[in-house]
């Protein structure tokens, strides 16, 4: 880092006359390098250190998606230490040792006799080189103790940088800010003790530089470095340039959004994916940029509305990509790109279309023996953090499950624990109301596939409402195709279950539009519209938004039994509650319909129950997840809550619609004393399942 050793390297160029003479090159380099030489390895070189600088979320899916090299946090921080250790133990066992410049030529043959037949031709042959001893020397003189106690200080300086921003994380959420900050000390310490070749690593050498990009406003894409080549020059020492904000450890403001310090050197181990690695770790920034926005505008309401939007549409569209990723074999080549950047509905007739011919029709979940019947069981497994029922091998820490935490976190800092529930339930009657042809996971695999065909498994959601509704609008002429993505707002939340167990159809007959409203928006644009909104807040000119109402649907299902009304408004027939009903058979109806309903959302507990004793006794920690509470970590993007809720509801409404049950047979019994246990076989079928409601 001092610009008098370095450039110490000089090789002609291939026209140049001194090549033509015969001089290829000199290199002057210091000795001092022995100190740190190690078979040729040096101190900080391991690239895989800068793992420390990246969040732990983020880097378990690098390493999922990109089927890399996995690095405990633990043998990295060893590493890390370790190289401390060994530079503190070099500079101390070479405080007796001197050190200078060596000087090697490389010429030709010709050139090298004609200068030995020169120096024969003046005797100076055989006679002892004379080194100048007065200030007029050209090179400088220092005593090894300076020289090694300067280099001690420089190796100090980065590492207490690094160290230091490395404190700072949230053990929850690492900033992408804190991120870069770490990458540029890790990167500088690789050059603070030896002369290197600095000029290679872009973000320390270069101070500005343009390159043309058809996609920037004006055909310029710029980079920001920390410009060590012109404060070499002007100094004699690498000086950072004032781009960083030493109060807060970041890149200051206009220089941040395009300093050079975004890739990481791991990224480059993922070859084979690294298109996938790299959208991951945009998207993992612009979380993190809007966690940045939800601060700075935190007092506004409609902002802080706009980023959860965002940030909902960011994390469906990452379920899509990911979810097209693992079927990536059966996509059709011209469908690939559009699938794999997540702009393909999760629907049924949009996702065949996509597939080769070897994989149509898809192949759909359906049967008794299902792992999941439940469309709520089935998201809080796709979804959900951190439970006691679910297995998630090999899936755990896919890219959208990690956005879906990391947004969780950022909007419970913006808006408390119930603004981030509230999010998530926002998410939940997006998904249901858009994604109808799911992944059917299980505890192994985020797909499951048939043994015999090899096709991938699906799990089909629908709503008979819904499909009524839209096949009356068919016949009206009144419905698009796909539909508009603002009729998810209209869909209703409850009543989706499985297709397969349907009478009349399947799957959902209908194309729905993602949400990707915002996600779309160049993000000078999105901020702007965030700039715009406060200054209407400023001014008292709040927008109003009025809510979509919610479609008011029959579900009940075609051409099966199901308690009906006269409804002399409608003029039809209309299902009844179990409020309304007083016949046994009605009530009897109802309250299976209540139990399959608990069955369902209880499945896959009592035979995981054992497993989950024998779990709480073992700590299974992570070795980078630091002092995380549980009870936060529950509450970070688990939905386990709301299983737990409404299992509970679910077995209050079976005991209700029992007892209504028992009081009607009771007065049958005594109405008609004739027909007495007539009910008895049905009960005591009943009854067996009602022992297992808790």
């Amino acid at each position: 880092m001092l610009q008098d050793t370095g450039n110490l390297t000089i090789e002609t160029g291939k026209r140049s006359a001194r090549r033509a003479a015969g001089l290829l090159y000199s290199q002057f380099y210091s000795s001092v390098k022995e100190v740190f030489a190690a078979g040729n390895v040096y101190p900080f070189t391991n690239a895989a250190i800068e793992r420390l600088a990246l969040d732990k979320k983020l880097r378990r899916t690098w390493e999922l998606v990109g089927g890399g090299l996995s690095h405990q946090p633990a043998a990295l921080i060893k590493a890390y230490l370790y190289t401390k250790l060994r530079c503190h133990h070099a500079i101390i066992g070479s405080k007796e040792k001197s050190f200078g410049i060596r000087e090697e030529h490389r010429v030709s043959k010709e050139l090298f006799y004609a200068i030995d037949t020169q120096i024969r031709s003046r005797e100076l042959h055989d006679k002892h080189l004379v080194v100048p001893t007065d200030d007029g020397s050209p090179y400088y003189s220092f005593t090894t103790d300076t020289l090694l106690t300067w280099v001690r200080c420089n190796i100090n300086k980065f590492c207490v940088g690094f160290e230091m921003v490395y404190s700072f994380q949230d053990p929850h959420f690492v900033t992408w800010e804190y991120t870069r900050i770490m990458l540029m000390f890790l990167r500088c310490l690789q050059f603070s003790y030896t002369g290197g070749l600095i000029q290679k690593v872009a973000g320390c050498w270069r101070d500005v530089r343009l390159q043309p990009d058809a996609s920037q406003p004006d055909g310029l894409r710029r980079y920001e470095g920390l410009g060590f080549k012109l404060t070499m020059e002007r100094y004699g020492y690498a000086w950072f340039l004032d781009k960083i904000d030493w109060n807060t450890f970041t890149f200051r403001q206009p220089y941040a959004p395009y300093m050079m310090f975004n890739n990481p050197s791991m990224q480059n181990v993922y070859r084979a994916r690294y298109h996938q690695v790299r959208d991951v770790r945009i998207d993992f920034i612009r979380v993190d940029k809007a966690y940045q926005w939800m601060v700075e505008f935190s007092s506004v309401p409609n902002c802080l509305d706009l980023l959860e939007n965002y940030l909902r549409e960011l994390c469906l569209c990452a379920f899509r990509k990911d979810v097209f990723f693992h079927v990536k074999s059966a996509l059709k080549p011209e469908c690939l790109e559009s699938a794999l950047s997540g702009e393909i509905p999760l629907c049924y007739d949009s996702v065949n279309n996509a597939m080769l011919k070897d994989h149509q029709p898809l192949q759909l979940a359906q049967g008794n023996r299902l792992a999941v019947k439940d469309i709520h069981v089935l998201f809080a497994w796709l979804w959900k953090s951190k439970d006691d029922y679910f297995e998630r091998q090999g899936w755990k820490e896919k890219p959208y499950r990690m956005l879906f935490q990391q947004s969780f976190h950022a909007i419970k800092t913006a808006r408390g624990k119930a603004g981030a529930r509230k999010w998530r339930q926002d998410l939940k009657a997006s998904f249901l109301g858009s994604h109808w042809i799911l992944p059917y996971p299980h505890s192994r695999g985020f797909m499951r596939k048939d043994k015999e065909e090899k096709q991938f498994i699906w799990w089909p959601s629908a709503h008979h409402g819904l499909i009524r509704h839209y096949a009356k609008s068919r016949q009206t002429g009144t419905i698009a195709h796909p539909l508009p993505a603002s009729n998810i707002k209209t869909h209703p939340v409850d009543g989706w279950q499985l297709a397969t167990t349907m009478f009349s159809k399947s799957y959902m007959p209908h194309v729905i539009k993602p949400e990707q409203e915002f996600i779309r928006l160049p993000e000078n644009e999105l901020y702007a519209e965030l700039v715009r909104l406060r200054e209407q807040a400023s001014i008292g000119l709040t927008p109003s938004h009025v809510p979509a109402p919610t479609l008011e649907l029959d579900n009940s299902p075609e051409r099966c039994y199901f308690p009906r009304k006269w409804c002399p408004i409608r003029k039809i027939q209309v299902p009844k509650t179990f409020e309304e009903c007083d016949e046994v058979n009605e009530c009897l109806w109802f309250l299976k319909k209540g139990l399959e309903t608990y069955e369902h959302l209880q499945h896959g507990q009592l035979k995981r129950r054992k497993r989950r004793r024998r779990n709480r006794a073992i700590n299974l920690s992570d070795t980078d997840s630091g002092s995380v509470s549980g009870s936060e970590e529950n509450v970070a993007s688990s939905d386990e809550e709301s299983l737990v809720v409404m299992r509970k509801k679910q077995a209050q409404v079976v005991r209700m619609m029992e007892t209504r049950v028992h009081e009607l047979i009771e007065a049958h019994y005594r109405r008609y004393p004739q027909w007495k246990k007539c009910y008895d076989p049905e009960l005591r079928e009943l009854n067996y399942r009602l022992e297992k409601v808790e």
